[in-house]
């Protein structure tokens, strides 16, 4: 996928670590009355491409890519290596702490597809050493306690994931059959393989769950609109969406608001295919789907001074975007109305897990290589970051 190496989802876990003599404080809690704040540094290595995920008290994090390292193997031709990491960390912002979380059973890995529960974290597949892997393991953050889950039919990276309340969907992403995808059980430890998809997840797809289906977006290319199914896990099957006026290639994530799929986009521009694609133009950036009546809306666009950088978040009636640098951006849905946020400066970071809290949003960890530029290798960011838009 293009953009979002993962989502997600944003698709979406006590002792704290101490400071050594001497060293300067490595939070900014004392500056709690502003929207801005750098949270305790964690005792864990700064990693990318990392699992988070908000368990209602704490934010877990697991695995990911490490600093660039030198292979130690002296049969290959010496090259850098981003060091796959197994372990892991919990921090909970109200104190302002962290703690390392138990060791797990599981490997290093990219890619890797995860589902909170409301009790469980599951990890399950991901890519290693060029190979898919369906292994995975559940964390307990009330026990922390680690268990092994049974090998999955098929092996997956990268998949669309959603929690029904009582299974965890895989669909999408790269890997072997079943083609439709998988749903694990943690009640009876058991896996089904689901029916495939009437859309094909190609290169880029955006899932959200609204509370009785599984939406799925897709596309051929950015110019054509984009193409969706519903999956409902009770029947067991699959319904066409109808193809949306959207260039979904421009959207930077799509999330539920209760009664719509926000495709959410701070681009100012509406993209014209030209004669090549004959689906009505100009498509937009952004726009709204609507399950009930099975049909689209419009969004107005963005100020062209509108950040457009981040993993868009539910906060209300409210959709916000932030990357944990640079400037916000807020979507008042019963307003219709945008609103920019201006923050105050941060080092850069690129990709970093975005989590929502119930107050802030936390970033941490990603790459301070932008994207556009040309770095020597993987540079991780070691510490972390919090907005709380209503400070703003």
């Amino acid at each position: 996928m293009r953009r979002l190496g993962l989502i997600a989802l944003a698709l979406l876990v006590l002792a704290g670590c101490s400071e050594a003599p001497g060293s300067p404080p490595e939070s900014s809690r004392e500056a709690a009355s502003g929207p801005l704040r750098t949270i305790a540094r964690a005792p864990v290595p700064a990693r990318t491409s990392h699992v988070a995920a908000w368990t209602g008290e704490e934010m877990v994090v697991w695995g990911g890519q490490g600093a660039l390292e030198k292979s130690a193997d002296p049969e290959e031709t010496p090259r850098m290596y981003a060091r796959l990491l197994t372990d892991g960390a919990a921090y909970d912002p109200k104190a302002d702490k962290w703690r390392l979380i138990a060791a797990g059973p599981l490997t290093g890995r990219t890619a890797q597809n995860v589902v909170w529960t409301g009790s469980l974290l599951l990890i399950w597949g991901g890519d290693a050493q060029r190979k898919k892997l369906k292994d995975g393991a559940a964390y307990d953050p009330a026990t922390d306690t680690w268990t092994a889950l049974p090998d999955a039919p098929a092996a997956r990276s990268g998949a669309q994931t959603a929690w029904t309340g009582t299974e965890a969907l895989f669909v999408g992403g790269s890997g072997s059959s079943p083609e439709g995808g998988v749903a694990y059980n943690p009640a009876t430890r058991t896996w089904r393989a689901l029916p495939a998809a009437p859309v094909h997840s190609y290169d880029w797809a955006l899932s959200t769950w609204t509370g009785k289906e599984l939406l799925l977006f897709t596309e051929m290319s950015a110019s054509t609109g984009v193409m969706g199914a519903a999956y409902d896990p009770v029947r067991d099957t699959w319904r066409k969406i109808p193809k949306g006026p959207v260039a979904a290639g421009s959207a930077s994530g799509v999330v539920w608001a209760g009664d719509r799929a926000v495709f959410f986009s701070t681009s100012p521009e509406r993209l014209d295919g030209g004669r090549t694609h004959p689906w009505p133009h100009p498509l937009d950036p952004g726009g709204f789907y609507l399950p009930e009546g099975d049909r689209w809306e419009r969004m107005p666009l963005a100020p062209s001074e509108t950040a457009g950088y981040g993993t868009p978040m539910p906060v209300g009636r409210k959709v916000v975007q932030w990357g944990g640098t640079g400037d916000a951006a807020v979507y008042d849905l019963d307003e219709a109305r945008w609103q920019k946020v201006s923050l105050p400066e941060t080092p850069w970071r690129e990709s970093p897990s975005l989590i929502w809290s119930g107050t802030e949003v936390i970033a941490w960890g990603g790459d301070s290589c932008p994207a556009t530029a040309k770095c020597l290798g993987l540079n991780p960011v070691v510490d972390g970051v919090a907005w709380n838009p209503g400070r703003s």
